[in-house]
Formats: structure tokens, sequence, C-alpha cells
């Protein structure tokens, strides 16, 4: 128990110094951030307390800390110095000059909590005593590979797109956008159901829950559903919708030619 405390901790630390930053910048979007740095010191805790000497969990630190560096760096691009993201300038008007205080709490707070529940396949390794990886765990590896490059080439062609002043005010349909709605999304469920399989351990498969509930967010809370949401009045969103599947790729698309 207490290995997850000061693990849990270590999260919180960087939230917390984010929020400092954020109220600085005056841009609650930094918390995005935040989300792939919390992993890291959570494993990085982990593993310092086991003095690195399990196997499996070094293999989790590595692949955690690729994962969170990827995504902070990207995200830090994209909102570092630039406006706020849509969702929170939403809450900021909502809330209006509490704003700080609520965002403390509804923002930061709740943050910490879906965190931690991502994180039960790192407290499930990290709190093992067993120094094998298991064969799951190989196959593990594999899809954390595969949703790694996914969504880093979904969010680079994202990217670049935008980027382009041609592209305007439309819908990105390229490239991974081409054979889902939200190949980035994609790609971030397998890397968490990578990690998941290898926290597997003998009899013990709670480690899975994390996995599960990333993916429920993804899908039904945070992160489809807003997006969705924002692009439902663009003109070309219907045929898009109607076209491309929301989340799974549709990899047939592949062989098909476009006329």
């Amino acid at each position: 128990m207490s290995n997850f405390l000061i693990m849990s901790v270590s999260a919180l630390i960087i939230l917390h110094l984010n929020y400092i930053l954020a109220l600085y910048k005056k841009n609650f979007g930094l918390i995005d951030i935040a989300w792939g740095l919390g992993f890291i010191f959570i494993s990085f805790t982990g593993s310092l307390l086991n003095s690195f000497n399990n196997f499996s969990e070094v293999i989790i630190f590595v692949l955690v800390s690729a994962w969170g560096l990827r995504l902070s760096g990207y995200l830090f691009l994209r909102n570092f110095g630039h406006d706020e993201d849509f969702r929170y300038r939403e809450m900021r008007t909502r809330w209006g000059t509490s704003a700080n205080k609520i965002a403390y709490f509804k923002i930061y707070w709740l943050q910490f909590i879906l965190m931690l529940l991502v994180a039960l396949p790192l407290f499930s390794v990290h709190n093992s005593t067993s120094n094998q990886l298991e064969a799951l765990g190989f196959l593990g590896i594999f899809i954390w590979a595969f949703g790694f490059c996914w969504e880093s080439v979904a969010d680079f062609q994202k990217s670049r797109f935008k980027k382009n002043p041609k592209n305007r005010d439309k819908l990105c349909q390229e490239g991974l956008w081409n054979l889902s709605r939200h190949p980035n999304y994609f790609g971030e469920s397998l890397v968490w159901w990578g990690i998941g399989l290898i926290s597997i351990r003998k009899a013990e498969y709670w480690g899975l829950l994390g996995p599960l509930f990333i993916n429920y967010l993804l899908v039904k809370v945070s992160g489809v559903p807003l997006i969705e949401k924002r692009h439902r009045d663009h003109p070309d969103f219907p045929e898009y919708e109607k076209n491309t599947p929301r989340l799974v790729p549709r990899f047939t698309k592949l062989f098909v030619k476009k006329v």
C-alpha cells in the first residue's frame, strides 16, 4: 500500500506544478501535457522503489516513457503559447470568476483520479514480486509498438494537414484519417492494451481494468464525443461519418482506389 501511495503522490506533484503553470499562462489546456508525464513519474517511482531489479517493470517503464514523452512533447508544441483549447475555453466561460478554483477540483483532481484508474497495470507490475514476463507480455509489446506507431503517424498527419493554409476549415480525411475518424485514439487504445497484457501475472488480471477504463473514456466521455460534437455541423462531416468508421480502421479502404 505504501508503494501505491508514493507512486500516486509523484503524479500529484506533476499535476500541481502544471496547475501553477496553467494559472500563469491562463491556459487550462496545458493539463493535457501533464497527462503523459504523470504516468512516466508513476512508473519511474515504482521502478525506483524496487531499485529497477524487476525486468517486467523496466520494460513497462521504457514503454510508458516513450509513449508519455512523445505525447506530452506533441501536445506541448501544439498547445504551449497558443490559445486555450475550445474545451477549456467553454469551461472558463461557464465558471466565470471562480474558474481557477473550480478548475483545481473539476479538472486537476479529476484528472488525478482518472490517471490512477488508467495506471492500474502500472501499479500491478510495480507491486508484483514476479520478475518474469508472461507469454501474453510479448504479445503486449507487439500491440504496444503497433499502437504507438499508429498514434504517432496519425498525430503527424493531422498536424501537417492543419499547417497547410489550403486546408483551413477543412476536415482531415487523409492517410490514417481516411481509415477511421479517430486513428489517434485507436492507437492510444492499443498502447494501453499492450501495457495491460504486459502487466498480467499468474491469476492476476486486474491490471486490464486500466485499458478498459481508457477505452471507455476515449469512446464515451472525453475523446470521441467531444471532437465529433465540434465537427457535427461541418458540411463534410455527414459523408465522412457515413463512409469512415469511428475508431477501428477499415483496412479494406487501403485496397480501394479513389475515383
